[in-house]
C-alpha cells in the first residue's frame, strides 16, 4: 500500500533537476576549489567524436572519472629587474590555469563536464581559494593547499634567477608558459615518474627572442624528460620545479572531486612525505630546502616554510617543510577523500506525512460527513416514496395537515376539534389564547 495508508515514514521528496550550462560556476561538496564549466559534451555511438551542448540536466549524481588534463603556469613579470636582484614578488602577476573533467550522468544520459581553475599564489600563506581546508576533517586538502602555495613560490623564486647566455650580456625571462598536460589517465603510471605530465613550454627572454620546447634538439621522447634537472639547460630548474607543483595541483583536485583511484601524492603518508621532500629535485639537496646551499635562502621562507595546523595561516611560528610532517602529522586528521557532487540546491516538493492522530480524527470526520449525507439522502429518498404513494403523507419533520390538505408548520398547534368533532382546529399564536377566544366564540353561538 502507499503512502498514508500504510503508516510507514517512506515518503520521498522529489525534486526537479538543476541545468548545468557552459560558463556557470561551482564548488564540489568536498568543498575546495572554484569550479568553471568550460565546455560540456557527449559522445554519439553512431558518430565519431563528441557532439557540444550548451547544457546539461543534473540531480545530485556523483561526479565520474574525474581526472586533471592539463596544468599551465603562465609567468608574466611585473618589472624590469634582472638576476640576482629580481625575486619571487617580480613575477606576482603569474598564476596558473588547470583543466579538469568529469564525467556526470544525467536524465538524457551520460556527459563530459571540462572544468577549469584558477590559482594566484600571491597571498603567501593564505588559503581562502578553497572553502574547507580544516586540518582534521579535510587533511589531505589542508596538507595540499600548504604544499602548492609553497611549491608556487619556490617556482617564482626560480624563474626569477634564470640567466641564458646570449652573447654580450646574459638574457633573462620576462613571459613565458610552462604547459604540463596528462595523456594517461590511468592508475598504472607513478606520479613519481618524471614522464607522469608530458611538458610543452616557451619563454620570452629580456633580448625578445623566444625559447620554445623545440629549442632543445636533443629530446629523445615528444615529453621532454630528459630536460628535467639538466644542468647543462639553463631554464631546466623552472621546468623541473613546475613539474612538482604541477603534480601536487594535480592530487589536490583529484582529492577535491573525489577521485581516489588515479596516482596522487596527498592521501597516503609515503606519498605524502614524497611531496614535502621532493627529493628529485635539483634545486634543492635530498631531504633538504629549496636553495638550502645559498647564503640568503632564509628569504625564501614563503617557499621552505609552512604554519602550524591552528595558526590560521599566519606568518609566525612556521616550520620548515622538510620538518612539517614530524611537527603536524599527530594534530591532523588522517588523509583521503569522499565521492563529490556539485554543490547546489534544488526545488523539492516534499510530503509531510501527518501523525497517527491526526489521521485518525480526520477519518472519522469524514465518516461522519459522510453519514451525514448518506442520512439525509436516505430520508429524501423514503420521503419521496411516501409522497408518491400518499399524497397526504408528510416527510417533513414537524409538518400537520388538515383534513382539507392544508400543511402547517410545526409552530402551529392543535388546539381542540369544533362541536361536530370533524374538524381540527389550528392556532396561529399562544394555544391557550387562542383556545379560550374559540370557546367564547363558540358560547355566544350557542346563546
Amino acid at each position: 500500500m502507499r503512502a498514508p495508508f500504510n503508516w510507514d515514514n517512506d515518503v520521498v521528496p522529489k525534486c526537479e533537476p538543476r541545468l548545468v550550462s557552459v560558463g556557470d560556476r561551482f564548488f564540489s561538496t568536498n568543498l575546495g576549489f572554484y569550479y568553471e564549466v568550460i565546455s560540456i559534451s557527449r559522445y554519439d555511438g553512431n558518430r565519431r567524436g563528441a557532439t557540444s551542448l550548451p547544457s546539461v540536466p543534473y540531480l545530485n549524481n556523483t561526479l565520474e572519472d574525474c581526472h586533471t588534463d592539463d596544468v599551465k603556469i603562465n609567468f608574466v613579470k611585473s618589472d624590469l629587474s634582472s638576476p640576482p636582484d629580481s625575486w619571487w614578488i617580480s613575477w606576482g602577476p603569474s598564476g596558473t590555469v588547470t583543466k579538469a573533467h568529469c564525467t556526470v550522468l544525467s536524465e538524457s544520459g551520460p556527459a563530459n563536464l571540462t572544468l577549469g581553475v584558477e590559482y594566484r599564489g600571491i597571498g603567501g600563506h593564505g588559503y581562502d581559494y578553497v572553502i574547507n581546508d580544516n586540518y582534521t576533517t579535510h587533511a589531505s586538502v589542508w596538507w595540499g593547499t600548504r604544499l602548492l602555495n609553497a611549491y608556487w613560490h619556490s617556482v617564482m623564486t626560480v624563474m626569477s634567477q634564470v640567466t641564458v647566455p646570449g652573447g654580450d650580456r646574459d638574457v633573462f625571462f620576462n613571459h613565458g608558459r610552462a604547459h604540463y598536460y596528462w595523456t594517461d589517465h590511468t592508475a598504472e603510471k607513478s606520479i613519481r615518474d618524471l614522464d607522469f605530465f608530458r611538458l610543452h613550454f616557451y619563454f620570452l627572454g629580456s633580448n625578445a627572442k623566444v625559447i620554445n620546447s623545440n629549442t632543445f634538439k636533443d629530446r629523445p621522447t615528444d615529453n621532454l624528460t630528459a630536460l628535467y634537472n639538466n644542468a647543462s639547460v639553463p631554464y631546466s630548474t623552472v621546468i623541473t620545479e613546475g613539474l612538482h607543483f604541477a603534480k601536487i595541483m594535480h592530487s589536490l583536485i583529484s582529492v577535491d572531486l573525489g577521485n581516489s583511484r588515479l596516482p596522487n601524492l596527498l592521501l597516503d603518508d609515503d606519498s605524502l612525505t614524497y611531496a614535502l621532500l621532493s627529493p628529485d629535485d635539483m634545486n634543492r639537496r635530498p631531504g633538504g630546502l629549496l636553495y638550502d646551499n645559498s647564503t640568503g635562502f632564509v628569504e625564501f621562507y614563503k617557499a621552505t616554510k609552512i604554519p602550524a595546523p591552528d595558526l590560521l595561516g599566519r606568518d609566525d611560528d612556521l616550520v620548515f617543510i622538510n620538518q612539517s610532517y614530524n611537527a603536524f602529522r599527530s594534530r591532523v586528521g588522517d588523509l583521503g577523500t569522499q565521492n563529490a557532487t556539485i554543490l547546489s540546491q534544488y526545488l523539492c516538493s516534499v510530503p509531510v506525512q501527518k501523525s497517527t492522530w491526526t489521521m485518525l480524527i480526520g477519518v472519522l470526520m469524514a465518516d461522519i460527513v459522510f453519514l451525514q449525507a448518506a442520512w439525509k439522502l436516505l430520508t429524501m429518498t423514503a420521503g419521496s416514496m411516501a409522497s408518491n404513494q400518499n399524497p397526504k403523507a408528510m416527510f417533513c419533520q414537524g409538518c400537520l395537515r388538515d383534513e382539507d390538505g392544508k400543511a402547517h408548520s410545526q409552530k402551529d398547534k392543535i388546539c381542540g376539534k369544533d362541536k361536530t368533532g370533524k374538524y381540527e382546529l389550528i392556532c396561529k399564536g399562544k394555544p391557550h389564547q387562542q383556545l379560550e377566544e374559540r370557546q367564547d366564540e363558540d358560547s355566544i353561538l350557542t346563546n
